[in-house]
C-alpha cells in the first residue's frame, strides 16, 4: 500500500528507506526489486552514480539483489563521455555471480559505454572473437544489460570480466603472478629511457611504486629489442607464447584497431617460471571504426610503427611465413575470421538487444552526434543502419585478406 501511494503522488525518480530496506522509484514509477529485466535483458540499478575515479561506496540491486558495493568512474578517454563507462566492486562476502552469462564469483565488473558506439556490440564481438580463435587464449566473458543510475534510465551497456587475480585463475593461471596494462600509446615495446613507461602493473609483487616492480617486464622489452635476429628466432619461444602474440597482431590487423596495438593490452607472467600472455581489453574503436570515423575495409595497416614486437616478427621470414598459413587457415570456413561465423553473430546480437539498443540509441543519439570530437561528420547512421555497415565491412575486409594471404 505505501508502495502504491507513493507512485500515486511523486512520478519523479527518488529513493526512500523503509525499514531500513532501499527501494527505488524509477522514472516510469516502478520497483526495481519488481523488474529485474528490461527489453529481454538484465538490468544494474546503481545508487548513488559514480562521479570519481576513486572507488566510493554504492548499492547495486541486480536481479532482485541487493549489493553493497563500491564504484568508479573508469577509462581514459569514456570518462570524459556524457554515458561514462564504470567499474563495480563487490566485497569478498558478496561476490558478483550471474550464471546465465556464466559470471562466478566476479569481484570487479567493467560496465562499459556505448556511447561511441552505435552498433552497442563492437566491444563484445572482439571479445568473442578472441575467445573463438583460440580455446587456450586468456577467455574474457561479456554480455549486455541496461543500467540505471540514481533511478533514472542511463542506457544498454557491455557487461565484462574484469582482468584480475580472479580472471588469471579462472583461466589456470597463477593467480599471483605480475600482471601488466598498456595504459598510453607508449606501451609499444621500442627502446626508450624508461622501457617501461606506458605500462602500468595491475597485480603482483612487487607492487606499483615499489622496487623492481618492473624488472621482469623491462627484461622483455630488453629482449624484443636488442636481440640480434637469429637469437630471437631462436629464443622466442622460450620467453612468450608466440602463437597467442601473433594471434595479437593477426586479430587487430583484422578489427583495423589502432588503439590496441600497444595500450589496451595486458601482459601476464608467473615469476615462478612459464611464459608471457598477451590478454585484449576495449574494442569501440573497431571494425570499421576509429572514433567514430569510417575506416576503409581495403587499407592495409600493418601497425609495426605502434608495436616494436610487431616490426619484429614481420622481419623475420621464418616467424611471418608462419603468421601467414594460420592468417589463412582462420579466414577459411568455421574459423574464428571466417565472415559468416561473424556475420551470424551479429545477427544474433541485433536479435538479443534490438529493443534496449534503440531505446539507448533515442536517450543519446543528440549528445553523441554533437560530440565534439566527431561532431562535423556526415555519415551518422541509426543503429540498424550500424548494424549493417557493420556486417558490410566484415565481408569486405574478410575479402581483403583472403586475396592478401591466399
Amino acid at each position: 500500500m505505501i508502495r502504491l501511494l507513493i507512485k500515486a503522488f511523486i512520478p519523479f525518480s527518488i529513493i526512500f528507506f523503509i525499514t531500513g530496506c532501499a527501494f527505488f522509484l524509477n522514472e516510469d514509477g516502478f520497483d526495481p526489486l519488481e523488474r529485474p529485466t528490461e527489453d529481454g535483458l538484465p538490468v544494474f540499478y546503481i545508487h548513488p552514480a559514480p562521479k570519481s575515479t576513486d572507488y566510493c561506496p554504492a548499492t547495486v540491486y541486480y536481479r532482485g539483489k541487493k549489493y553493497k558495493a563500491e564504484a568508479r568512474v573508469r577509462g581514459s578517454v569514456s570518462r570524459h563521455f556524457p554515458m561514462k563507462s564504470y567499474a563495480l566492486r563487490f566485497p569478498e562476502d558478496q561476490l558478483f555471480n550471474d550464471p546465465e552469462f556464466q559470471f562466478h564469483d566476479e569481484r570487479i565488473i567493467a560496465l562499459t559505454t556505448s556511447f561511441s558506439d552505435n552498433s552497442f556490440i563492437r566491444n563484445r564481438l572482439a571479445f568473442d572473437l578472441w575467445n573463438h580463435m583460440d580455446s587456450a587464449h586468456v577467455q574474457i566473458k561479456t554480455y549486455n544489460a541496461v543500467v540505471y543510475l540514481n533511478a533514472c534510465y542511463w542506457g544498454l551497456y557491455t557487461i565484462c570480466e574484469h582482468v584480475d587475480d580472479l580472471l588469471l585463475e579462472e583461466n589456470g593461471l597463477n593467480r599471483y603472478g605480475n600482471l601488466y596494462k598498456g595504459v598510453t600509446h607508449d606501451a609499444n615495446f621500442y627502446l626508450k629511457e624508461n622501457l617501461h613507461e606506458g605500462f602500468l602493473k595491475t597485480e603482483g609483487n612487487p607492487e606499483h611504486g615499489e622496487n623492481g616492480a618492473y624488472t621482469d617486464l623491462d627484461e622483455f622489452i630488453n629482449f624484443v629489442c636488442k636481440t640480434e635476429p637469429d637469437d630471437f628466432v631462436a629464443r622466442l619461444g622460450s620467453v612468450l607464447k608466440q602463437q597467442e602474440y601473433e594471434d595479437w597482431w593477426m586479430y587487430v590487423v583484422f578489427m583495423m584497431t589502432f588503439d590496441c596495438c600497444n595500450k589496451n593490452a595486458y601482459h601476464y607472467i608467473d615469476p615462478a617460471g612459464g611464459l608471457w600472455r598477451y590478454i585484449p581489453w576495449d574494442f569501440n574503436d573497431a571494425f570499421g571504426q576509429l572514433r567514430t570515423r569510417r575506416l576503409n575495409p581495403f587499407d592495409d595497416p600493418d601497425y609495426t610503427n605502434l608495436n616494436n614486437l610487431f616490426r619484429r616478427f614481420l622481419e623475420q621470414e621464418e616467424i611471418f611465413s608462419s603468421i601467414k598459413a594460420r592468417y589463412l587457415d582462420i579466414l577459411s570456413p568455421g574459423n574464428a575470421f571466417d565472415d559468416n561465423w561473424i556475420v551470424s553473430k551479429i545477427d544474433e546480437y541485433d536479435a538479443e538487444i534490438h529493443d534496449a539498443a534503440v531505446k539507448s540509441e533515442k536517450k543519446w543519439r543528440k549528445e553523441y552526434r554533437d560530440y565534439g570530437t566527431w561532431s562535423d561528420r556526415d555519415d551518422f547512421t541509426t543503429y540498424e543502419e550500424e548494424i549493417q555497415y557493420m556486417k558490410n565491412w566484415v565481408i569486405d575486409r574478410h575479402s581483403f585478406l583472403l586475396d592478401k594471404y591466399d
